[in-house]
C-alpha cells in the first residue's frame, strides 16, 4: 500500500524509492478567509500563507516581480553573494568567465546578471511570460519563458551551452527522464549540469506545508541514476547545510502545523526531521 502523508495544503505520496509526488488540496482549512476579511486583524508574519486557495502556480511567481523592482532600487535581499557561493563550489572544474550558460528557472534574474558582468553569454528561463519579460526589460537579460512540465527544453532552445544550472528548481519537473533527456541535448559534448535540491524528506513537507511548492521531491540516488543512465558522469556532490524542519519559521505556523506533524513523522528517525541541501555537478563525456 502506497504511503501518503497529509499535510496543511497538500498531500505526498511516497513511491517505492523514497521519492514523494505532492497532490494539492482542493479545499484546506483557513481558504474562506481572505486578506479583505482580515483587514480589521494586525499583520502576523506568517499568517497570509494560510489564507485563501489558488491553484498549484497561480500568482506563485509574482513575488519575483517584486524582487526585481527592489533590486532596481539597490536591494538585492537573499540573493546577495550567489555567485561567490557558486564560484567557491565550482573551483577546480570550471571558471565562471566567457562560458556559454544556461540558467533554467533562473528568476528573479540576480545570478545571470552577475554571470553577464563576467563576461559570460547567459539564457535565463522564467516559469511564468511575464517575469521573463521583466528580467528581459530591466535587467536585459535573454530570456525564454519555460515550464518543465509542458514543453520540450531542446525544442524551445534550440542550442547548445557549456554549463547549465538548475538551482533549486528540479522538484518542479514531474517527470526526471524526458526533461533530462532534452537537456542533454541542449549540453556540449564536456560540458556541465548544475542541479541543486533539497533531497526528498518528511521534513521538507512539514516545513512548506502552507505553500505552493514542488511537485516532486527526489532523492539523491534517484538524481544520480537518472542523469547516470543517459549518459552523464558525477563529478562532485556539494554539502550545502541542513537545518531542523520549522528553523526559523513564523509562529503562527509553527502552532498550525501541529495537528499533522504526529503523521509526518510517524517512525521517522532523527535525520527525517533535517531538510538538507545539496548541489550536484555533472558532465557530459565527449
Amino acid at each position: 500500500m502506497q504511503k501518503k502523508y497529509n499535510t496543511y495544503k497538500s498531500i505526498w505520496y511516497e513511491d517505492e524509492d523514497g521519492n514523494y509526488v505532492r497532490e494539492q488540496k482542493q479545499r484546506y482549512v483557513m481558504e474562506k478567509l481572505t486578506t479583505q476579511s482580515l483587514r480589521f486583524i494586525p499583520k502576523v508574519r506568517g499568517l497570509m500563507s494560510l489564507l485563501g486557495r489558488s491553484p498549484q502556480g497561480v500568482d506563485y511567481y509574482k513575488p519575483y516581480l517584486k524582487d526585481i523592482q527592489k533590486f532596481l532600487s539597490g536591494d538585492r535581499q537573499k540573493w546577495v553573494n550567489e555567485l561567490s557561493k557558486i564560484e567557491k563550489e565550482l573551483e577546480g572544474i570550471v571558471v565562471l568567465k566567457d562560458k556559454k550558460i544556461l540558467d533554467i528557472s533562473g528568476e528573479p534574474g540576480f545570478f545571470a546578471t552577475d554571470l553577464v558582468k563576467q563576461g559570460n553569454e547567459v539564457l535565463v528561463t522564467a516559469v511564468t511570460k511575464d517575469v521573463a519579460d521583466m528580467m528581459a526589460d530591466k535587467l536585459l537579460l535573454n530570456t525564454r519563458a519555460y515550464d518543465f512540465n509542458q514543453e520540450s527544453l531542446h525544442a524551445l532552445i534550440q542550442d547548445q551551452y557549456d554549463l547549465v544550472f538548475i538551482r533549486y528548481s528540479i522538484g518542479f519537473c514531474e517527470e526526471l527522464q524526458p526533461f533530462i533527456e532534452s537537456l542533454k541535448k541542449t549540453v556540449v559534448p564536456g560540458g556541465l549540469v548544475y542541479v541543486s535540491f533539497s533531497p526528498a524528506s518528511r521534513a521538507f513537507m512539514a516545513r512548506w506545508m502552507f505553500e505552493y511548492t514542488c511537485l516532486r521531491q527526489y532523492t539523491k540516488s534517484t538524481m544520480i541514476r537518472s542523469f547516470s543512465n543517459l549518459g552523464f558522469s558525477l563529478l562532485k556532490e556539494i554539502n550545502q547545510g541542513s537545518y531542523f524542519w520549522d528553523e526559523g519559521l513564523p509562529f503562527i505556523q509553527k502552532l498550525c502545523s501541529k495537528p499533522y506533524l504526529k503523521e509526518i513523522f510517524h517512525n521517522a528517525n532523527q535525520e527525517e526531521y533535517y531538510q538538507h541541501n545539496l548541489a550536484l555537478v555533472f558532465s557530459l563525456p565527449q
